[in-house]
């Protein structure tokens, strides 16, 4: 008995280091997910974006049900190309309450990525309710999907109606970059990316299709 207490005496000072430790990993014992989430945000707006996902993640696992944390999870795994995984956080994301449209359009995108092109079809519907720009950037998704399948001349159509709810819609400026693109349209493809660059400055895939386009420009 003597050697355990002499054993415990001096393992104390180990073992409350440990402790502190581990309250300090785990954000401490009064951090809830609203805190957690915005730590992430800070993150992702410092273009941290691994720290960000491990602090949605660190969110989800004292609340599951934070609809925010999910969908911006699945924003990130949609940028690091994970689209199995981003799918099912924009599908809890929509369940858990964020917004109806934007997790659709997060689903619609995720299926693209995977090529599950039927699969998009079937199952990405268009409520009347989403506002005139949600509903132009889902079925202008949708035109992509039908050209994916060879359908040309239903994606003119779908995008065509887009177009019609608002032309300036980035999903809509997008896929009418991609149709003009796959069909050799340069001239037109330059005006298009000049209007989407215009109105997106920043924008990462109108940039990439920008690159696709200066190749196929010879420039």
């Amino acid at each position: 008995m003597m050697g355990f207490k002499k054993i415990s005496r001096r393992a104390a000072p180990a073992l409350a280091v440990l402790c502190i430790l581990l309250l300090a990993a785990c954000g401490g014992p009064d951090v809830d997910d609203k805190a957690l989430l915005e730590r992430g945000r800070t993150y992702l707006h410092e273009n941290k974006i691994n720290a960000a996902a491990i602090e949605f993640r660190n969110a989800l696992q004292v609340n599951p049900e934070n609809a925010e944390a999910r969908y911006l999870l699945g924003s990130i795994n949609l940028q690091f190309g994970d689209f199995a995984t981003a799918e099912k956080e924009f599908l809890r994301a929509g369940k858990a309450g964020w917004d109806a449209a934007e997790s659709l359009t997060g689903v619609a995108l995720s299926l693209l990525g995977q090529d599950a092109l039927r699969k998009l079809l079937n199952q990405v519907g268009i409520s009347e309710t989403y506002s005139a720009t949600e509903r132009a950037n889902l079925l202008a998704l949708r035109a992509l999907a039908e050209a994916g399948l060879g359908n040309l001349e239903q994606a003119e159509l779908v995008l065509g109606e887009a177009e019609t709810l608002d032309p300036g819609a980035l999903q809509v400026l997008k896929v009418r970059l991609q149709l003009e693109l796959a069909q050799g349209y340069l001239e037109k493809a330059r005006e298009t990316l000049a209007t989407g660059l215009e109105k997106y400055p920043d924008q990462a895939e109108l940039l990439l299709l920008g690159g696709n386009l200066a190749r196929e420009s010879g420039d």
